[in-house]
């Protein structure tokens, strides 16, 4: 009896251990994780100038006084775009998921009840991503994405990030 008790209690250090290492391992992937979507994410580029087009085809029907950012069009009536260049200045750049996080801050949409959820379109990921996504569970999933969209939140704001748009983020994939 007292060796089936030794083995059980070594089984037992053993699944503890493999456990720890399992947790070790899956904190980095994800942290890796994290970082490649943002930098595949970065790349994502935007033509200011189709971009102002699409605008000017939106705003026919719309007050000319209206603010607001449509998140299921991804356009910005917020900005004026009488001036094309005030889009290209730093706040401004044609990086496409910086230009939205900034409006998500900018017109305070994570201060909402329901606040929209911050889209990545699946185009805009490598295969090699998607396909390490997919080895996800849905919880991890969402948790690297979220880590991802976190980082470009930080680089353009740290503190009002950390104050208030990250207990609202939510991130979501879209076709």
């Amino acid at each position: 009896m007292n060796e089936n008790y030794l083995k059980i209690l070594n089984d037992l250090n053993h699944s503890q251990r493999q456990r720890i290492i399992e947790s070790n391992r899956t904190r980095y992937t994800i942290s890796a994780m994290s970082e490649k979507i943002k930098k595949d994410l970065v790349l994502v580029k935007f033509d200011v100038k189709e971009y102002l087009d699409r605008l000017k085809k939106y705003k026919v029907n719309r007050s000319p006084y209206q603010n607001y950012y449509d998140y299921d069009l991804e356009l910005d009536f917020s900005i004026d775009t009488k001036n094309p260049e005030s889009i290209n200045n730093k706040i401004y750049d044609d990086r496409w998921y910086y230009y939205k996080a900034y409006h998500y801050q900018k017109l305070g949409l994570f201060l909402r009840k329901e606040v929209p959820p911050f889209k990545i379109r699946l185009s805009h990921l490598s295969q090699d991503i998607i396909y390490e996504l997919n080895q996800f569970d849905l919880k991890n999933r969402r948790f690297v994405l979220k880590q991802a969209i976190s980082r470009i939140f930080e680089d353009i704001n740290f503190d009002l990030y950390h104050d208030s748009v990250s207990a609202n983020l939510g991130v979501e994939l879209v076709d």
